[in-house]
C-alpha cells in the first residue's frame, strides 16, 4: 500500500504542476499563484473534516480498541513464556 500511496502522490503532484503551468500561461504568474493557492486551501478544508472521527477528548466509540496512549495494547507481540530484555 505504501508504494501505491507514494506513486499516487507523485502522479498528483505532476498533474498539479502541469495544471499550474497551464494556468500561468493563461494568466499573470502572480494571479496564477494566488488562484492555485486558493484551490489548495479549498481542497485542504474540504478534506480535513474527514480526518477527525471523534471530538478531542471524547471517549472511544463502543467496541473500539484502546490506543497505546490510553494504556491499551501497544501492538508489540512477544512469545508467551519468553522474556525479552534490552541488550
Amino acid at each position: 500500500m505504501l508504494g501505491l500511496h507514494g506513486n499516487g502522490m507523485l502522479a498528483g503532484q505532476a498533474v498539479c504542476a502541469a495544471l499550474a503551468g497551464a494556468v500561468a500561461d493563461l494568466l499573470a504568474p502572480y494571479r496564477a499563484v494566488a488562484l492555485l493557492a486558493a484551490a489548495s486551501l479549498a481542497a485542504t478544508l474540504a478534506l480535513t473534516s474527514g480526518l477527525r472521527r471523534t471530538a478531542p477528548g471524547a471517549p472511544p466509540p463502543p467496541g473500539a480498541a484502546p490506543s497505546p496512549r490510553d494504556g491499551g495494547d501497544s501492538g508489540e507481540r512477544t512469545t508467551p513464556g519468553r522474556a525479552t530484555t534490552a541488550p
